[in-house]
């Protein structure tokens, strides 16, 4: 649980929240993406509302600070930055350290290496004016095909989660530097579906909710995480819903956030929702009702509001009765404690220096994760290690999801390429070429190396006909040195159980991709563990 906050401390809350005006309370409440706006216009934004809270991405360290000068400019209440640091700092702050994505630490199964990145992530991130950030992710894997988690999840065992992510908001919450959030009540993972598209449901019972996602969460509450992000999706033992009827988002349900959340595992920090313009909320209610109902329900802190209309809204369902002044305050006096906790009303403030030591501790740990999170799945005809000659002609395919984003900082496997011409080969390129194409060519390269690519995004990761007129007519199948490696998609072997080797990475950062050119040559051994199970072709190897 969280311990309680100095006297003199709440005593400044109350002294705050009982002067501020309704206009103050309303903004106080919104989050607006910094990322949409270029600091003029989020000038002339904190000119019209003194917003509480900015979420920050793929952004600079000056541009953070100086957002954190303008927030505290415009307003006697400190303002708050928040950030998805999923990946440790650099995931959304340029030329911070870039850990792997989480499920490479599930299958290091090292609490040390977890301990790092919670330090690096804290100190860089507050170096740079982020004081929140919305990680880690504490949902179970269950469905393999889910979207929107994938290998944003540590594993899919409760007990091995809980010990992870545990000891990554211990490491973060040292010292009050950083705020740490728990994500995404009330657990995503078991649907298929994403909630940027739908209202995923999860279908658990009572007692295998508890047995599961709510071993992880009462545990990472009483541990003291300081925030929970209630997401979009429906718990249906809590809300369940008529046939053919819309479900209730988790992030709308007071049933949810205030019976469950606050009551049954006894929460008491600050509520952050998920994103609003997500379909899982959005399509609720109109653009006019979703931020006075969130706050209704529950929820502290609006992600990714529009303070122009989100603002009137609060104001507006206040001065008409439909959301209590009440309610409201008590919303912020939780982001005002938050502040407190954060140190954000001391006199003087966090100063972090984060050394070159410090920098390069950061970096051989990623490199140790990174070579610690990968698996062979399958090499039925014992092609690794390979042991090529020098000078050799080699082919590299990559296989991904055209005109789409991909979540994280890693668009393409470009280090893949780079790692294979320092050790002396010459490299040619391919991107999701018809499998005619590489027949025509194919015949020239000693080795072929095929890297599919499907990190988690928005709708689906599975493969589409882009890949089938990759793979069809089984290329592979004549010639004798093809490779296959999955970056960040555990469930390929579902989708391509034909495949005669398949190399699993759980990551597809930079060191990752050096890994696994590692592991292709034997420079490594294979030390890492699978963090989940998939039933015909793998089994979990951590407890």
């Amino acid at each position: 649980m969280l311990p309680p906050l100095e006297k003199t401390y709440l005593e400044k809350i109350s002294q705050i929240e009982s002067k501020m005006t309704l206009h103050e309370l309303a903004a106080q409440v919104l989050c607006p993406l910094a990322c949409d706006m270029n600091l003029d216009e989020i000038k002339e934004m904190l000119d019209k509302y003194p917003i509480g809270t900015m979420f920050v991405a793929d952004d600079t360290k000056e541009r953070c600070l100086k957002i954190n000068e303008m927030m505290n400019a415009a307003s006697n209440i400190p303002g708050l930055i928040c950030a998805d640091l999923e990946g440790g700092p650099g995931w959304k702050i340029n030329d911070c350290t870039l850990f792997p994505w989480p499920m490479t630490l599930g299958a290091s199964d090292s609490l040390e290496h977890v301990r790092i990145m919670g330090e690096s992530t804290a100190k860089e991130g507050r170096a740079c004016g982020v004081h929140w950030t919305l990680a880690p992710v504490t949902d179970l894997l269950m469905n393999k095909f889910c979207p929107c988690i994938g290998v944003r999840a540590w594993g899919d065992e409760p007990k091995h989660i809980s010990r992870m992510v545990n000891a990554f908001v211990k490491s973060v919450q040292h010292d009050g530097l950083m705020a740490a959030t728990a994500k995404h009540f009330p657990g995503e993972g078991t649907d298929s579906r994403d909630t940027h598209m739908s209202v995923p449901v999860n279908k658990l019972s009572e007692k295998e909710w508890f047995d599961t996602y709510g071993y992880v969460w009462k545990n990472i509450i009483d541990s003291g995480v300081m925030t929970v992000m209630v997401s979009h999706i429906n718990l249906d033992f809590v809300d369940s819903t008529p046939e053919n009827t819309p479900p209730v988002p988790g992030c709308l349900s007071k049933n949810v956030i205030q019976g469950l959340l606050r009551g049954r595992l006894g929460f008491d920090g600050v509520v952050i929702s998920d994103a609003i313009k997500m379909c899982g909320c959005s399509s609720s209610y109109g653009v006019n009702e979703i931020a006075w109902r969130l706050i209704d329900s529950g929820v502290d802190v609006v992600l990714f509001s529009t303070p122009d209309y989100d603002h009137k809204a609060i104001v507006d369902a206040v001065q008409s009765g439909k959301l209590s002044e009440e309610r409201l305050r008590q919303a912020v006096r939780k982001i005002l404690e938050l502040k407190a906790r954060l140190g954000l009303f001391d006199d003087e403030a966090k100063k972090v220096e984060v050394s070159n030591e410090d920098k390069q501790r950061y970096l051989d740990c990623v490199r140790e994760i990174s070579e610690r999170g990968i698996k062979i799945v399958r090499d039925m005809n014992s092609t690794l290690p390979l042991n090529l000659d020098d000078n050799s002609k080699i082919l590299t395919i990559s296989l991904f999801h055209e005109h789409v984003a991909r979540r994280g900082r890693i668009q393409h496997l470009d280090k893949i390429d780079e790692a294979l011409k320092q050790r002396g080969f010459i490299v040619d390129h391919l991107d999701n070429p018809p499998s005619e194409d590489v027949r025509a060519v194919m015949g020239k390269y000693k080795a072929i190396f095929v890297n599919f690519h499907f990190p988690p995004q928005y709708g689906t990761t599975r493969m589409d006909q882009i890949q089938f007129y990759s793979m069809r007519q089984a290329f592979w199948r004549d010639h004798p040195c093809v490779v296959f490696t999955s970056f960040c998609q555990p469930s390929l072997i579902y989708e391509f159980n034909f495949l005669p080797n398949l190399v699993l990475s759980f990551s597809n950062t930079p060191e990752s991709q050096e890994a696994a050119v590692k592991v292709w040559f034997g420079e490594i051994p294979v030390t890492g563990k699978y963090p989940i199970g998939f039933e015909d072709y793998f089994s979990r190897e951590v407890e």
